[in-house]
């Protein structure tokens, strides 16, 4: 806003934050109390769009000698990387709580899911998907587990399940040598998603990747802003983390990348809405990416409880099938006939 805002109104400079600021500035001239707002919020417009800021400010009287209000002092220092570094920080606190707690796999995606609806401003919504099957023809297939502010069936963003096709080599190698001139089978090697999210840039590329909203995503919640969403996230979750930067890579048709790339170690993906009112810029990011790495801890700890579970009770069952074994064995000694034999 500088240097036009200069000899302007404030009214006029703030209009977006006036009604805010404006009465404890008439407070402060009338009255001469001066006041402290630590880590207010006050969104106004910046970067071309609304953004979410807080600020720490006060207001003091300045006076003339003899006593009459002259001015007002407004110093102020911004704190929005602060307070949202807090806020993200407990969502990330409680998301490693939920997961320790957690029994099987989908109680872990459930809570996950319930964790981030604490944190509307950051995650107004979230969608879970896990890998549910993965077929030698270069074909996985991820599974709807858990949805934040989203239905889990009938929403056109929520699909219930997510068919993503990354030929191999050798797939995409015998096809072209099946009929090299075909157009169908150029696009057949290509990778591809059955959805309106393409996970497949998501495997490619094993990292954040950001998505521009469209009509075909339906209706998406947008609390606690009033502005629609306009991107959302992908993230891998995998039991190793390949990501080696915290920027986002926008989707696009015409990029190229390594089919033949390893993804033994995706578990599912995670899809979250940004916030109308932030950039989904290297912080942003970064806090993605530990939700992402968090939630693979908690999966992996969630199948060792669950693998752990089903060999106790296959070992119960050896037990009592070795009792029962057992115990007719010693029934039959013990029978007349046995005596007479």
């Amino acid at each position: 806003r500088h240097p036009a805002a200069l000899g302007k109104r404030c009214s006029e400079n703030w209009a977006e934050i006036f009604h805010i600021v404006g009465p404890q500035f008439e407070s402060v001239r009338r009255t001469g109390i001066p006041t402290f707002n630590p880590d207010g919020p006050l969104p106004m417009t910046r970067n071309g769009f609304m953004e979410e800021t807080y600020l720490s400010w006060g207001l003091g009287l300045i006076r003339n000698p003899d006593g009459s209000p002259a001015g007002v002092l407004n110093p102020c220092m911004e704190t929005t990387g602060t307070v949202l570094g807090v806020r993200r920080l407990n969502l990330l606190r409680d998301l490693a709580s939920k997961s320790s707690t957690s029994q099987n796999v989908l109680e872990t995606c459930q809570n996950a899911a319930e964790v981030f609806k604490t944190d509307l401003a950051d995650i107004p919504f979230g969608l879970i998907y896990l890998l549910r099957e993965k077929r030698n023809t270069g074909e996985y297939v991820f599974e709807l587990s858990a949805a934040a502010c989203l239905p889990q069936q009938g929403h056109p963003a929520a699909p219930q399940t997510i068919h993503v096709v990354i030929p191999t080599i050798d797939s995409t190698s015998s096809s072209s040598s099946s009929s090299p001139s075909s157009s169908s089978s150029s696009s057949s090697s290509s990778p591809s998603s059955s959805s309106v999210w393409p996970l497949h840039d998501v495997l490619l590329q094993r990292r954040t990747i950001e998505v521009t909203v469209t009509e075909a995503h339906g209706s998406l919640p947008s609390q606690p802003w009033e502005e629609k969403i306009m991107t959302a996230a992908m993230l891998p979750i995998a039991s190793s983390s390949s990501s080696s930067s915290s920027h986002p890579t926008t989707n696009n048709n015409n990029k190229t990348s390594n089919n033949n790339h390893n993804h033994d170690d995706v578990m599912g993906v995670l899809i979250v809405g940004v916030s109308s009112r932030r950039k989904l810029d290297a912080d942003y990011c970064t806090f993605f990416e530990l939700i992402a790495q968090q939630l693979a801890n908690g999966l992996i700890s969630a199948r060792a409880k669950e693998n752990e579970r089903h060999r106790l009770e296959a070992l119960a069952q050896i037990d009592h099938a070795k009792t029962l074994f057992f115990s007719n064995v010693s029934h039959e000694l013990r029978t007349p006939l046995t005596l007479i034999l």
